[in-house]
């Protein structure tokens, strides 16, 4: 039996091994691409995706001048991605093309790998897109969380505004009972005075009339006490209900204040992520 181990290919077998299995590659690569094979002087072989012309305009025609074919084989060196627009073709690619070897180490062809980028295009204008909203969230949460500061402090300063007409109204109360007391005192004394005039007779008739207006004075300011104590009263009770509604909105600012905080932390890792799907749209 012979023995085919060494067995050498023909530089035409390696370009023809290269065109055959190319077209399964092609098959297999999930993004839209396009494989060509060269010689030394022509296309071998054009497996295209929907993106590109009829194959059969190619095949057997001159190799492209203006591309990194003719680079790749003067030099026998890979040349990496890089993008192409190409204006016959309206589209545009990233290309890598490898040369093609025999046995001995010559550069005897290349193939170069055509991959669509109508998927970058479509993720970098979702990542523009989620980069703008995120823009605008961002401003729009910075004016929330500045609005949010401002009515803190607001509410913080008609809290305390509030505690300190609380205090006035006690204080008010302290000065009503020391009158309350005065007047009560002021119409004992009238009291007393209408009774030393009674004594009198005659000569206490003027001071009985005095006594009497003392008298009447000290009724009508303890009954004005009365009615000022009923109001304040009143008022007290208000701004104890104002202090309450002040405190819950407060707590209502504080919540909001934080919820803003977490809107950004997520407008932040949002634009990060807008961030990522570029940087992975610039690897597909």
């Amino acid at each position: 039996m012979d023995n085919n181990m060494d067995a050498r290919l023909t530089d035409e077998e390696i370009l023809e091994c290269y065109n055959q299995i190319s077209k399964y590659y092609h098959d297999l690569i999930p993004v839209e691409n396009t494989i060509l094979v060269f010689d030394q002087e022509k296309y071998l072989g054009y497996y295209a995706g929907k993106e590109a012309f009829n194959p059969e305009e190619f095949i057997g025609k001159p190799l492209p001048s203006e591309s990194s074919v003719p680079t790749v084989l003067k030099t026998g060196e890979k040349l990496a991605f890089k993008r192409i627009d190409t204006e016959w073709a309206g589209k545009s690619f990233k290309s890598v093309t490898a040369p093609i070897k025999n046995q001995e180490g010559n550069t005897i062809g290349c193939i170069s790998l055509l991959l669509s980028l109508e998927g970058q295009a479509k993720l970098e204008k979702v990542a523009d897109t989620i980069t703008s909203s995120s823009d605008k969230l961002s401003s729009s949460s910075e004016e929330i969380s500045s609005s949010a500061a401002y009515l803190s402090n607001n509410i913080i300063e008609v809290l305390n505004n509030t505690e300190e007409i609380v205090e006035l109204i006690q204080k008010t109360n302290n000065i009503l009972d020391f009158v309350n007391e005065v007047a009560s005192n002021s119409r004992l004394l009238g009291l007393n005075a209408a009774i030393e005039a009674a004594r009198a007779g005659d000569a206490g008739k003027g001071f009985s009339v005095v006594a009497d207006e003392i008298r009447k004075l000290a009724e009508k300011s303890a009954q004005s006490v009365k009615d000022t104590k009923v109001i304040l009263s009143s008022i007290s009770d208000k701004a104890d209900i104002l202090l309450k509604k002040i405190n819950e909105v407060s707590k209502k600012a504080e919540t909001q204040a934080a919820v803003t905080e977490e809107i950004s932390a997520s407008i932040l890792e949002l634009s990060t992520t807008s961030s990522q799907i570029k940087d992975l749209a610039n690897l597909i």
